[in-house]
């Protein structure tokens, strides 16, 4: 009993010593100044990345006594112990691509942070993918000491997957608009009277069997899908009201898909040539002119013997007709984009882009929710509650 009393009495006097010791050393230590937020800002160069806006903020641990000025240099001198720490192989960014604008601030008396300074990194769209590079900024010089493990930030810009998740269609899934089914909203009105269009999408099909698998459209009125009677399972077609491309009669290699391998289908209409274009992969697959040439709405319902149509992703006409396999970066236009825009952009477009109407890039990576990036508000849903994502790397970066 004697010994349980001694310890009890001698733990709390401990604890109060370490705790006592703790405050002392908390105020103790010797206030530095260090640059706030995280060490290393990591950007993937792509066609829509064009610029971005950071900020560099000096801080300290305890409110100053008196104000402390702080100034920053972009340091190539510390690309060398980058490159050793990080496994890498950056080179300076251009003085062409940055803007800072001051290189010094304060930390205000009575404060623990400067004001931020603005850093602005520019066409960052020119820049060639195949190197990375980086942006060291160091604190030059301070008012007070400099805390050396945080005195220093690098922001780094390197090629890599556009797409790093992608939509699966497996178990008949497919992609439904409440929108289009109600037939209201302003978003919808550049979809009542297409004239020129463009239609693109980016596609996996698992395996190619006889029946027709639907990649966008509406029956009736327009549609990508693939395979018909009298074309090969894997022979993409595109149904419009003035004929359809290929026809029945072609020849199996026309408009020939690949199981397990990434398509990036696109389909143009030009109502001043009435010419109809099919694109894989940016190449030419197939093309027409039609004898024919009226707007075409995709909001009023195509009435057919399986009832009232809309317009779908994956889906057309009646079950059975689901795309089996991954799909991305679905993206409606109402323009003719050129063969040398459709070639050059496979991955991503800038949502603000003229013309473009409707983009679903499936790059949620959870939920049954599918985004509209072109803010006219069609998002999708998908049919079954769970729709499946896939992690991918697309495209592929050789590291």
């Amino acid at each position: 009993m004697m010994k349980t009393r001694i310890f009890n009495f001698v733990f709390p006097a401990l604890a109060l010593l370490a705790m006592t010791s703790c405050r002392e050393k908390e105020w103790t230590y010797d206030n530095k100044v260090f640059i706030s937020g995280d060490k290393v800002t990591s950007t993937i160069l792509k066609p829509s990345v064009k610029s971005l806006e950071a900020e560099l903020v000096a801080a300290v641990a305890r409110p100053v006594d008196q104000t402390v000025n702080v100034t920053f240099v972009a340091d190539a001198s510390l690309i060398e112990a980058y490159n050793a720490s990080y496994f890498d192989h950056a080179v300076m960014l251009p003085e062409a691509n940055w803007t800072m604008s001051s290189n010094s601030t304060r930390i205000q008396q009575g404060t623990i942070e400067s004001a931020p300074l603005a850093l602005s990194f520019h066409d960052l769209d020119q820049l060639p993918t195949d190197q990375p590079y980086v942006l060291p900024v160091s604190i030059a010089s301070a008012g007070m000491d400099v805390l050396a493990s945080a005195s220093a930030v690098y922001y780094v810009f390197r090629g890599g997957s556009i797409i790093n998740v992608v939509a699966d269609f497996e178990k008949s899934n497919y992609i439904e608009f409440p929108t289009f089914r109600s037939g209201e909203g302003s978003g919808l009105d550049p979809f009542r009277t297409l004239t020129d269009f463009t239609m693109e999408a980016l596609v996996n099909i698992r395996q190619f069997q006889p029946g027709i698998q639907s990649v966008m459209g509406m029956e009736g009125k327009l549609l990508i899908r693939i395979s018909d009677n009298g074309l090969e399972p894997n022979q993409l077609q595109v149904v419009t009201p003035f004929g359809n491309l290929p026809t029945s009669s072609a020849d199996p290699s026309v408009c020939a898909m690949t199981p397990g391998e990434w398509t990036h289908i696109a389909v143009t209409g030009n109502s001043e040539t009435r010419e109809l274009i099919i694109y894989l992969n940016g190449e030419v697959a197939a093309s027409t002119v039609m004898s024919g040439w009226n707007p075409i709405d995709l909001v009023t319902p195509y009435t057919s013997d399986k009832g009232s149509q809309y317009f779908h992703i994956g889906y057309s006409y009646e079950a059975g007709r689901e795309m089996d396999g991954m799909i991305s970066e679905c993206r409606f236009w109402n323009i003719v984009r050129s063969a040398d825009d459709i070639k050059a952009n496979p991955y991503e477009v800038d949502p603000a882009s003229e013309g473009l109407i409707g983009y679903w890039k499936f790059d949620e990576g959870q939920g049954s929710t599918i985004t509209d990036y072109t803010g006219n508000g069609n998002n999708g849903s998908a049919h079954d509650e769970n729709l499946t994502w896939v992690p991918v790397s697309i495209p592929e970066t050789g590291e």
